[in-house]
């Protein structure tokens, strides 16, 4: 598949509500997205996806209530990495 912003918004819209968390798009604002937990298994779950997106999780950070991707930091690999995304996501999202 494809790597978009949209998708990764609705990866990380998922993952938030996994986590019982709020998904913020501060995009426009601060180029980057986040959720609004900063809790080990949300930090991983977050770093994993963008390991799928981007290759790397070195855009992730965490702190102060919220887990931040920096969506500027690097871009996209021509494929995302399915298996890798599934293992962050509930069972049975469609993404």
């Amino acid at each position: 598949m494809k790597p978009s912003i949209g998708k990764l918004k609705k990866a990380l819209k998922a993952c938030a509500g996994a986590h019982r968390a709020e998904f913020c798009d501060w995009e426009k604002i601060e180029g980057t997205l986040a959720v609004s937990s900063d809790n080990v298994p949300t930090v991983s779950d977050v770093r994993t996806i963008c390991d799928a997106f981007f290759g790397d999780t070195k855009m992730v950070s965490s702190g102060f209530g919220f887990t931040t991707v920096n969506i500027k930091a690097k871009p996209f690999l021509p494929e995302v990495n399915r298996t890798l995304l599934s293992l962050a996501l509930p069972y049975g999202t469609k993404i």
